[in-house]
């Protein structure tokens, strides 16, 4: 999550803090991928367009937070 919030930027702030609940919420370590982000699209509980942007960060710079 360190490295997701120095780049609030990429795709706004209010996306760090998306990120931030999703693996709060979807995780036991706070560690956000690929699953972990289509678990959160499954549960219908963030925007869709919100966990895509979500999905730029981890893809990006290539690692999970």
């Amino acid at each position: 999550m360190d490295e997701l919030a120095v780049r609030p930027e990429f795709r706004g702030p209010e996306i760090v803090d998306v990120a931030r609940a999703v693996a709060i919420g979807h995780t036991k370590d706070g560690w956000l991928d690929a699953r972990v982000i289509g678990e959160a699209l499954r549960a219908g509980e963030n925007h869709p367009q919100d966990l895509k942007k979500v999905w730029h960060h981890v893809a990006r710079w290539d690692y999970a937070w």
